[in-house]
């Protein structure tokens, strides 16, 4: 999931954004 604040999860987060948005395209 996000931890936000943490830089080193930002890559990470941004690829989950990216599912998630695919997801609700589906």
């Amino acid at each position: 999931m996000f931890i936000l604040g943490n830089p080193s999860n930002i890559q990470g987060m941004q690829v989950d954004i990216q599912d998630l948005r695919t997801h609700l395209l589906e």
